[in-house]
Order: structure tokens, then C-alpha cells, then sequence
């Protein structure tokens, strides 16, 4: 069935499902589009003038944006002087250019440049924090080192002193007994 296969597109038939278009409707659609776009000159060329041929397509994009927004046609108002200026307003308008991309581009850089000393200015004082965390971290350390090694040493200096004690006990001892052996010695005589 032809209705089954039927996907929307016809490329030879229009919407009353006549197969060819007639040149009646041809001619029409040519000459409505014709008066759409304001159109009234001969549409062949014999000897074309290209800037006759920007000049009229420029009269007919700024009277379609008047059908759409005539804010966009004061804004482009001004483009129609730029085309009747002589050359010296080119040149000078051109010169314009030039200078303010110029000057533009200068205050860009300079902008830029003091972007990037404030930048550098907070990474050098950001180092600098860190630097000094470092140090109080490694003089912390050092003292905990420090303390640790004083607690060794005074236990150490009490084990010593401990040391001493004992040795001067055995000796004392040593001597007591020895005066005693002597004494006992010298009462048996």
C-alpha cells in the first residue's frame, strides 16, 4: 500500500498531491518572493557594478530589519555614513584604529603585568608562611630532642651517681671489715 511507505517526504509531489508544480505556481512564488524582499529593479545583469549590487542588497537587509526591529537599524544608522566618507575619513578612521588597539593593548599589558606581580607578591608571602612554619617545626623538634636527651642524661647522671654510692659502700665495707679483721687480730695477740 502506497499510505504504508509514506515517511512525509515527497520530492515530486506538493501538498494537494499534484505531482509537478505548474509554471503558473512557479511564476507566482518567484514574484511573491520578488515583492517580499522589495524588489522592483530588472533581475537579470548585463554589466554587473558590484557595489551597485552591495549598495541595494545593504537598502534591502536594512528594510527587512525595520519590519523586525528598527533599534538594529539606528544602530546601523551609522554604517551608511561610513559608506558615503571620503577617503581622508578612512584614513583617519583607520589611523583611529590603530592607535586605540594600540593604547588598548598597552593597558591590557599593563593590567596583565600588575596581575602578575600580585599574584607572585601572595605566592612569595604564601613561601614565606610556609618557611616559617618550617622553622618553627624544626625548632620544635629539636628541643623535643633536646628534652629527650637531658631526661638520658639525667637518668644516666642518677645511674652514675648510684654507681658512686655503691662503689664507695663496697669500699667502705671493705675497709670496715679489714679494720675489723685487724682489730679482732690485734685483740687475739
Amino acid at each position: 500500500m502506497e499510505g504504508d511507505n509514506d515517511n512525509g517526504y515527497h520530492s515530486d509531489r506538493d501538498c494537494d498531491g499534484n505531482t509537478e508544480p505548474s509554471d503558473q505556481d512557479s511564476i507566482q512564488t518567484e514574484n511573491h518572493l520578488l515583492q517580499s524582499l522589495e524588489y522592483n529593479g530588472d533581475t537579470t545583469l548585463y554589466e554587473p557594478s558590484f557595489e551597485e549590487i552591495r549598495d541595494e542588497r545593504f537598502e534591502r537587509n536594512i528594510s527587512a530589519m525595520k519590519n523586525v526591529n528598527s533599534r538594529i537599524v539606528k544602530d546601523l544608522i551609522c554604517e551608511t555614513d561610513i559608506l558615503s566618507m571620503s577617503e581622508e575619513d578612512h584614513c583617519a578612521i583607520a589611523l583611529q584604529k590603530y592607535v586605540r588597539g594600540f593604547l588598548a593593548r598597552k593597558r591590557y599589558l599593563k593590567l596583565l603585568l600588575e596581575r602578575f606581580e600580585k599574584e607572585e607578591d601572595f605566592r612569595r608571602e604564601k613561601t614565606m608562611e610556609q618557611m616559617d612554619e618550617a622553622q618553627l617545626l624544626i625548632d620544635n623538634h629539636c628541643l623535643e630532642v633536646q628534652l629527650e636527651e637531658y631526661g638520658i642524661a639525667k637518668k644516666n647522671r642518677a645511674k652514675r651517681l648510684v654507681c658512686y654510692v655503691i662503689t664507695i659502700q663496697r669500699a667502705w665495707r671493705r675497709y670496715n671489715s679489714r679494720t675489723s679483721v685487724r682489730n679482732n687480730v690485734s685483740d687475739l695477740r
